[in-house]
C-alpha cells in the first residue's frame, strides 16, 4: 500500500512540475514579446487611455481650485492617486523596454500617488494654500515623467496615437 502510494505521488508531482513549466514557458512566450514584436504592435498602450484620464483628472483638479470645490479637488485627486494599472502583460512590456530606467519610472509613479493622496487630505480639510503645493508636486512628478519617458515610449513603441484614440 505505501509503495503505491509513494508512485501515486510521484506521479502527481511529475504532472505538477510539467505542468508548471508549461505554464511558466507560455505566460513567458505570451508576456514577453520580441523586441519586433514590440516594435511592430499596432495596437495602442492601455497606458495611454490611463494617461488621458489622468490629464482630464488634472484638468478637473485645476478648476475645482479655482472655484473652490474642495470636495471634486478631493475625488479628482483621489482618482489620480488610485489611477488603474496597466495589464500585467502589458507591464512586463514596460519594464522590458524601461530596463535600468524602470526604477525612475516606478518613482516618478510613486511620488504621484504619495502628492496626490496629499492633495486629496488638503482638499478635505479645505487648506487652500496645501492643496496647491500638494498640486504642484503632482505637476512636477508628471512632468519630469513626461520630459523623460513620453517620446522614448512613443517611439519604440510606434503606435499613432491620433489614429488608435
Amino acid at each position: 500500500m505505501k509503495a503505491l502510494i509513494t508512485r501515486i505521488v510521484k506521479g502527481m508531482m511529475t504532472v505538477i512540475v510539467m505542468g508548471s513549466a508549461a505554464l511558466v514557458a507560455a505566460a513567458d512566450a505570451y508576456s514577453a514579446p520580441t523586441d519586433d514584436a514590440q516594435r511592430n504592435s499596432n495596437e495602442p498602450l492601455m497606458l495611454r487611455g490611463i494617461m488621458q484620464n489622468l490629464s482630464t483628472d488634472m484638468q478637473q483638479i485645476t478648476g475645482a481650485m479655482a472655484m473652490e470645490d474642495w470636495q471634486q479637488v478631493a475625488q479628482a485627486a483621489t482618482r489620480v492617486a488610485d489611477h488603474p494599472q496597466p495589464t500585467m502583460s502589458e507591464r512586463l512590456r514596460i519594464m522590458a523596454f524601461l530596463g535600468t530606467d524602470a526604477a525612475i519610472f516606478k518613482g516618478y509613479d510613486q511620488r504621484v500617488h504619495t502628492a496626490a493622496m496629499k492633495l486629496a487630505e488638503a482638499a478635505r480639510r479645505e487648506e487652500g494654500g496645501a492643496a496647491i503645493k500638494a498640486f504642484a508636486e503632482v505637476q512636477s512628478n508628471c512632468l519630469g515623467c513626461h520630459q523623460t519617458f513620453r517620446q522614448p515610449f512613443q517611439a519604440h513603441f510606434e503606435v499613432n496615437y491620433e489614429q488608435a484614440y
